[in-house]
């Protein structure tokens, strides 16, 4: 159907196993891997970390493309490592309620407009949905 599988990574272990699934032929490139840090129990919310997973996104069949959810307190400033590392953000209510240390958001569109100018600071350009759709899909 076109779709592109977003792998879920909560701690190293996870691309392994990722990487045996491609292996075994039961996924395949493009890929989109979601790390996901700040859970506990899991790996926590770093730039060391990050660094870490994205470095082992060269052991997965390309092409692949990667983002951050920082859970809770950690989701905008793991956006903004993200947006200095070439990497896409996830921001929402579903991972985090705050705008700010004791600032409730109001829906999840504060979150994104906070995300989107961490990205701008950082240089990037935010992808409209058609250029969101082509990233995802594309084929070397």
């Amino acid at each position: 159907c076109g779709a592109v599988p977003e792998i879920e990574v909560y701690d190293l272990g996870h691309l392994d196993i990722t990487a045996a699934l491609c292996k075994q032929g039961l996924l395949k490139a493009p890929l989109h891997v979601q790390f996901v840090l700040g859970v506990p129990g899991a790996l926590t919310a770093s730039e060391r970390n990050l660094v870490l997973l994205c470095e082992r996104l060269a052991d997965l069949p390309q092409p692949v493309t990667w983002g951050v959810a920082g859970i809770g307190r950690h989701e905008l400033p793991m956006a903004a490592v993200a947006a200095r590392l070439g990497g896409n953000v996830r921001v929402g209510l579903e991972d985090n309620i705050y705008l700010e240390k004791g600032v409730l958001a109001q829906g999840s569109a504060p979150l994104v407009q906070a995300a989107a100018d961490l990205c701008r600071a950082a240089g990037r350009e935010i992808a409209t949905i058609a250029q969101a759709r082509a990233i995802l899909t594309s084929h070397p």
